[in-house]
């Protein structure tokens, strides 16, 4: 980091005060080099029970519910995904292209 500072025409002493985390960049070194990393940005919610006095709890506590929750959603959309296809095989439902003339939208 230090050697990037220094490419970048940007004073010793400035170098090693942000370093030492004594003082932050000024805001035309922090700009031009696009200083500006996540974990250095405030968490949207301060945690997870109390998130700006909404006190959202989880729905499921135990990893095992959670898992349970999980493959129940997945086998929905698996079921979902079989019975669209068998209509389509069957012939029950057609793709736009070859559709009903008087289907079309305006």
């Amino acid at each position: 980091m230090a050697k990037f500072l220094v490419d970048r025409n940007v004073s010793e002493r400035v170098i090693n005060e942000y370093i030492q985390g004594i003082k932050e960049l000024p805001a035309e070194f922090a700009n031009r080099l696009k200083l500006n990393p996540s974990f250095s940005k405030a968490r949207a919610f301060p945690g997870l029970r109390d998130r700006h006095g909404v006190r959202l709890t989880p729905r499921y506590t135990n990893p095992g519910q959670l898992a349970a929750y999980y493959k129940a959603e997945l086998e929905k959309t698996l079921a979902n995904r079989d019975f669209l296809d068998s209509l389509a095989t069957n012939g029950r439902i057609l793709p736009v292209e070859i559709g009903p003339v008087w289907l079309e939208g305006d």
